[in-house]
């Protein structure tokens, strides 16, 4: 059985896709660990759920501001 694309770890250039954001910054937020993200050995994998958390954290106006 095929596993949900929700459920599905992305790695950093499918994160980068999905933020539209370059691979770089994605690899910067990780080191700077702004982003969530799971470490497997010396792989990061990112979720949606996780990205999209992230993303409502960065709306102008949001609870960060």
């Amino acid at each position: 059985m095929k596993e949900k694309k929700e459920n599905q770890l992305l790695d950093c250039e499918e994160a980068s896709l999905y933020l539209g954001l370059p691979k770089s910054r994605i690899r910067y937020e990780v080191f700077l660990k702004r982003i969530p993200h799971i470490k497997i050995g010396r792989s990061v994998r990112f979720t949606r759920e996780q990205l999209n958390a992230w993303i409502e954290q960065h709306i102008a106006g949001g609870k960060n501001e």
